[in-house]
């Protein structure tokens, strides 16, 4: 894994997200926007035949609990690019996920993560079907990570109001030789309803299982639940959730998530 120091501080943190909502006032117009209303779930819905879309995501992540996270946050980004090739089936092209990670005893570090491979089939329309089936499988590859990920996705429309479940099932391989194993198990549900032409408004839950070296009995869950608000213009879109962390004491895991993800189609 590539690790560079650098002299970010959390200041930096929160001029990044400044800049990720100030996005879309200079963004220009095109012929159509993706339908996403939420940053943690997929649609079932894939992009229409011949059109292009790319987008730039950015997570924070604070409030860790235990003594080696004293002062911790953390920045993740990703560039990726989703392309229909037929009317129900997408590919897409992560470019790159890196992050920046602070902590009080070991400063701020700049890690390259991966690139990843994605492939994302509609089956039925969530529409006019009595509900919407799509089926997502990913890859993930970098210099001390392999990851494999596939995902059923649910989706029903009802005038205004959308929602959305997703099931995950992820294998990751971590360490310099990818000794370091674990499951995941993910289940996610999200409710938005359409406010304006434009503006979406709803919420997240995630329930996510991570079992170390694959064992059941090591197996830990952390429960997340929070807003998620979505902007669509013409030929552009902005969402953004936060999530918090409601089992606390429970689980160790990040406190707090805020994610935006900006999308630009061509």
């Amino acid at each position: 894994m590539t690790t560079i120091h650098t002299t970010v501080t959390p200041h930096w943190a929160r001029l990044a997200s400044m800049i990720v909502l100030a996005v879309p006032a200079l963004l220009p117009e095109a012929a159509h926007a993706d339908e996403r209303r939420f940053t943690f779930l997929r649609t079932a819905t894939t992009h229409a035949k011949g059109t292009v879309e790319f987008e730039h995501w950015t997570t924070v992540k604070w409030d860790r609990p235990g003594d080696s996270y004293d002062g911790y946050w953390r920045l993740d980004f990703r560039e990726e690019i989703e392309v229909g090739l037929t009317d129900h089936f997408q590919l897409a092209f992560y470019v790159a996920d890196w992050r920046v990670k602070h902590t009080d005893d070991t400063g701020t570090k700049t890690e390259f993560r991966n690139s990843a491979l994605e492939l994302k089939w509609n089956l039925t329309d969530p529409t006019t079907d009595l509900v919407g089936i799509g089926a997502y499988l990913e890859g993930k590859f970098g210099d001390e990570k392999l990851a494999a990920e596939g995902k059923l996705l649910v989706q029903k429309n009802i005038d205004q109001l959308q929602l959305l479940y997703n099931l995950t099932l992820e294998g990751e391989w971590e360490d310099e030789n990818y000794t370091e194993a674990k499951g995941k198990i993910k289940n996610q549900f999200g409710a938005s309803w359409q406010l304006t032409e434009n503006l979406f408004a709803g919420a997240e839950l995630l329930v996510d299982t991570t079992l170390p070296r694959w064992r059941t009995s090591d197996a830990t869950t952390g429960i997340y639940l929070g807003p998620a608000v979505a902007w669509h213009g013409k030929g552009w879109f902005i969402a953004g959730t936060l999530e918090f962390l409601v089992n606390r004491g429970s689980y160790d895991g990040d406190g707090m998530m805020f994610r935006t993800i900006v999308g630009i189609d061509f």
